[in-house]
């Protein structure tokens, strides 16, 4: 994780404080995309160094969905919608407190850069943040990203 990439302001929308923030930017976080053979998408993302089971999203894209958003237990209405062969998009919005979140996600050969915006009930402007996630094969040479940062990326 960067400093700089605006994932402080996600997390403290969401009411993490700075010791959960610290944590969360310390961990090797491992994002799992899979398609199904009928089109199911599961995104699955988990802490690498962790046996905590992992948090897994599986939907029909374009069809909505109500899940619990990891970060504070709020419901939300979950949607995921394919743009374009390398662009998909997920929204979730909080049915309590009206929070929307926009993540687009944007895949090359290399991985995928997804861009966060948070737009809170009553606020003009959107918290944002970026990512990048690298590519990594496993062993079973199954699909694998990798949240890294932009330090590890210069290395």
């Amino acid at each position: 994780h960067s400093l700089y990439d605006g994932l402080d302001t996600i997390l403290q929308v969401y009411g993490i404080e700075e010791e959960g923030i610290a944590a969360i930017r310390d961990a090797r976080i491992v994002t799992e995309i899979e398609v199904s053979e009928d089109g199911m998408i599961s995104i699955s993302t988990s802490d690498a160094d962790s046996d905590d089971e992992a948090n897994i999203v599986t939907f029909t894209p374009g069809a909505a969905t109500n899940i619990s958003n990891p970060l504070n237990d709020e419901t939300v209405e979950f949607i995921g919608t394919v743009l374009s062969p390398t662009i998909m998009q997920t929204s979730s919005s909080g049915l309590e407190t009206e929070t929307l979140e926009i993540k687009t996600w944007q895949f090359s050969y290399l991985g995928v850069a997804v861009t966060s915006e948070i737009v809170k009930e009553g606020k003009l402007l959107p918290n944002v943040s970026n990512q990048v996630m690298l590519r990594v094969m496993r062993r079973t040479w199954r699909s694998l990203l990798v949240l890294v940062g932009v330090k590890m990326l210069s290395k």
